[in-house]
């Protein structure tokens, strides 16, 4: 094992790698996000009342917030890391990276890119076995994993600015 990473290994073969791994993962959580809205899992009713104490049931599509949501997540890293590696093919510079930096950087793709679409196949899954009166604001089930989310997409950016970097 140490043998392995102590070589450099080519950086258009693992930024390759990389960029297959966010095409694939980008696509898996677009998917699942276009299949949730079209479901309409991200309306919701609840029940609007006059003054008189009449209530009638009012339909809430958030379907641009569920978008704003899942776009900013995944979009900026693919495109980045796609278009070095576009960049890099066109140069045809024969650089190398550090093997734990891409292996690291590999790993917590994965890892954030599994837990979004975690979160996305989640949504809306208990809610539907349950007969409720009033559908529940599942938009609030995504958001209720911002702030883990924010944690690990800064870790993921500094790691992979440290394998951008780590280039020869």
């Amino acid at each position: 094992m140490t043998r392995l990473l102590s070589k450099r290994w080519s950086l258009a073969t693992c930024q390759g790698v990389l960029a297959l791994v966010w095409l694939v993962g980008v696509i898996a959580c677009l998917s699942v996000a276009d299949i949730k809205i079209r479901g309409r899992v991200f309306d919701f009713s609840c029940a609007s009342c006059s003054e008189a104490g009449k209530c009638e049931p009012r339909e809430i599509s958030q379907d641009d917030e569920a978008w704003a949501w899942i776009l900013p997540l995944v979009v900026p890293f693919a495109t980045i890391i796609c278009s070095y590696y576009v960049a890099d093919l066109v140069s045809r510079k024969q650089s190398t990276v550090d093997p734990l930096s891409f292996l690291v950087t590999f790993a917590a793709s994965i890892f954030y890119l599994g837990k979004v679409l975690s979160v996305l196949v989640s949504v809306g899954a208990i809610g539907n076995l349950i007969d409720l009166k009033e559908t529940p604001n599942r938009l609030k089930d995504l958001t209720a994993n911002n702030t883990l989310l924010a944690v690990v997409q800064v870790i993921l950016a500094i790691l992979v600015a440290s394998f951008f970097r780590s280039r020869e």
